[in-house]
């Protein structure tokens, strides 16, 4: 029963660090993707004055 309770646990935790490794990752595409269209902006207006 108590390796039943310590199992579920384990198994709680992992997918919890899982989901935020996940949101992490996701939030750092965001921002990669951010800067790629703020770096293209200010080239295209360096550009184009």
């Amino acid at each position: 029963m108590i390796k039943m309770i310590k199992m579920i646990k384990m198994i709680k935790m992992i997918k919890m660090i899982k989901m935020i490794k996940m949101i992490k990752m996701i939030k750092m595409i965001k921002m990669i993707k951010m800067i790629k269209i703020i770096l293209i902006l200010s080239f295209l207006y360096s550009v184009i004055h």
